[in-house]
């Protein structure tokens, strides 16, 4: 047996109290995930085991493990994002009292909410030039220092966190 509501928006409201209940059980009054959007991303794995459930006996087991493996992948998606914040966070820390001119500070941390996927070669004079909106001339001056604080960065991210 299947129940729909509404003609539109079962899906959406689904995945809306799945993450009310969540809160509810965390008790928190900050949550650092939303199932909601792994949910959607995993939408064509969800039907599956959903079709399987519906169509079979009363056996809800794929469907449960497709939803515990969807809420795993939510939760390593939340540390890894909680990781990034802290290798900012860190780099900040590290460098505040750097000198940098706001235009390398804007780029910087387009670097660093990058990720491993931003900018993986580098940046060049042009990528400068767009993200901190200056002249070509200005791109090339101040490119050299952010390169290098990138480059310990990136080192500092890969060292171990002790403490």
């Amino acid at each position: 047996m299947t129940l729909h509501p509404f003609d539109d928006g079962n899906g959406r409201i689904s995945r809306a109290l799945t993450d009310m209940a969540q809160a509810q059980d965390d008790s928190q009054g900050i949550r650092l995930y939303a199932m909601s959007v792994a949910i959607l991303e995993r939408r064509a794995d969800y039907y599956r085991p959903l079709e399987q459930t519906q169509r079979g006996g009363l056996d809800i087991t794929p469907w449960l493990l497709w939803f515990m493996d969807t809420l795993d992948a939510t939760l390593q998606q939340a540390l890894a994002q909680i990781e990034r914040i802290l290798v900012k966070s860190r780099f900040w820390r590290q460098y505040q009292a750097a000198g940098l001119v706001p235009e390398q500070t804007k780029v910087l941390n387009r670097l660093l909410d990058g990720g491993d996927k931003g900018f993986e070669q580098g940046i060049s004079a042009a990528q400068y030039q767009k993200v901190a909106k200056v002249s070509k001339a200005t791109a090339t001056r101040p490119i050299c220092s952010a390169r290098v604080a990138w480059r310990n960065c990136r080192a500092e991210a890969a060292a171990p966190v002790i403490g």
